[in-house]
């Protein structure tokens, strides 16, 4: 983990204050503890917070000459690779920093160093021969990435606090943003709360030359692979998860470390690799609460015994999640209404007594199909299969009258609930069923001025548009 902030000047003749640079890194220390860096170079200023797992090298780093310049927050997974490659361009690498072999890469490659990259990070490079800034995100986008563009400057950050610490800027709630956050709990990628601040999207670059700006996307998921049978698949999974939990344990093995383990099936597997793998028990870390119906520790209990691992449990009292409130909004900068943040706060906070790295399971109920959304479109596809034009016709016709909102106070409600959904296609609905506030709940909140504000848009277009853009024929390929 680390941080990255800059700024770039479109008047070459305007040098950037070395003080706001500063001031945007010292802001996001939490990020990074153990080396806090700066580059500045006339009308450019970068600046960096480094948590050293993998290394200890001080940031900025820099190709031969120097020309290039390079921060990053994050690992590359496959730095080995990219090493080799590199090395026989004809480069020399001295270090097994992240950040040096970006700067190796971009110059064989150019911008599309980015694709051959594979890990978790977010970096800014400087080409001072070209006067050109690149920055990037990872695939997946488990590095956050802003930045603000205006006619005089690009100014950039891992969090939208540092961005916050340039002079001139004026924060202004985004209600659009606000708009969408009502109705998904989270703003998407595509948004953010203030006004003017874009973050840079999963699997994307951006370009900086001449006062031109361009965003460009290097990846994103595609469908597409011939089916295969489930024995094969189940195989091929295996071996996918074995070699990713051993390139980051690779770049981890020089710090203590540990991993999140909740008994579900995402940690757990992650666990149990790690358990084979190594010739030591493992750290292993799960937060609870009193009340049983939201505490993981008995399913913890029993992967942390099968596997042998040293075992840590952390409960949390609702004493504990109120006093973290603050802390929780000033580390998050944007609204955000999941729950589990407040177990993942204290579990990180606790973990990092005892370990610097932590190895955590994410998205395999999206993977393998595991939550309701994906029960719900297989029960509809057995006992349900209505075609989209009935759906669209007929029975929306008939359920026109009942409203969204409608409260769940007996089995009729809740009928009556899922034949209305039923008349929505599956884009639209999805987004609906997944909504906390309904279209009609938020008509109802917001003031006339509100309502008629042509900022304001159905908050269903956003997962309407991730379906559109994927390139799954299947529906139930669609929800994942």
């Amino acid at each position: 983990m680390g941080s990255i902030a800059g700024m770039l000047n479109f008047d070459r003749e305007k040098r950037v204050d070395e003080h706001i640079i500063k001031r945007m890194s010292s802001v996001m220390k939490h990020r990074g503890s153990d080396y806090e860096g700066l580059y500045i170079n006339n009308n450019l200023g970068f600046g960096v917070n480094c948590l050293y797992l993998s290394d200890n090298v001080q940031q900025p780093v820099y190709n031969e000459d120097k020309s290039i310049c390079v921060v990053v927050d994050g690992e590359i997974w496959n730095y080995i690779d990219v090493k080799e490659l590199v090395v026989k361009k004809g480069h020399d690498v001295f270090t097994n920093s992240s950040a040096e072999i970006i700067a190796h890469l971009y110059e064989e490659f150019g911008e599309d160093c980015v694709v051959k990259l594979e890990g978790a990070f977010a970096f800014a490079l400087w080409d001072n021969k070209q006067k050109k800034l690149l920055l990037a995100r990872d695939h997946a986008g488990q590095k956050p990435l802003y930045y603000l563009l205006d006619d005089k400057k690009i100014v950039f950050g891992s969090e939208l606090k540092s961005i916050l610490e340039c002079d001139g800027i004026v924060p202004e709630v985004s209600m659009e943003a606000l708009d969408v956050f009502l109705t998904y709990s989270y703003i998407p990628s595509h948004y953010c709360i203030l006004k003017g601040i874009k973050k840079l999207e999963a699997g994307c670059f951006l370009v900086c030359s001449n006062g031109k700006t361009a965003v460009s996307e290097y990846w994103d998921f595609r469908y597409g692979a011939p089916e295969q049978s489930e024995s094969y698949c189940a195989e091929h999974l295996y071996e996918l998860i074995k070699k990713s939990v051993q390139t980051r344990l690779s770049r981890v093995q020089n710090v203590p470390f540990g991993a999140f383990l909740s008994g579900g099936t995402d940690s757990s597997t992650i666990v149990g690799m790690l358990s084979t793998i190594l010739d030591r028990p493992l750290k292993t870390f799960v937060v609870g609460f009193k009340e049983e119906a939201f505490c993981e520790f008995p399913y913890a209990r029993i992967v942390a015994e099968h596997f042998g691992t040293e075992h840590h449990e952390v409960e949390v009292t609702t004493a504990m999640a109120l006093s973290m409130l603050p802390d929780f909004v000033w580390h998050y900068d944007e609204p955000f209404a999941d729950f589990s943040a407040i177990p993942t706060y204290y579990g990180s906070k606790i973990t990092r007594e005892y370990v610097k790295a932590v190895f955590t399971g994410d998205a395999p109920d999206q993977l393998l199909g595991g939550s309701g959304h994906h029960l719900k479109e297989q029960i509809r596809r057995k006992h349900l299969p209505i075609p989209d034009f009935l759906r669209t016709t007929i029975i929306a016709a008939l359920v026109h009258n009942i409203p969204l909102d409608i409260v769940d106070k007996n089995n009729l409600d809740r009928i009556k609930k899922l034949i209305k959904m039923e008349a929505y296609p599956l884009e639209r609905e999805y987004g609906i069923r997944g909504a906390y506030f309904t279209e009609d709940v938020k008509h109802e909140l917001y003031m006339n001025d509100l309502r008629k504000s042509q900022e304001i848009a159905c908050a269903l277009k956003v997962s309407e548009g991730f379906f559109r853009k994927t390139t799954a024929k299947d529906a139930l390929d669609k929800i994942f």
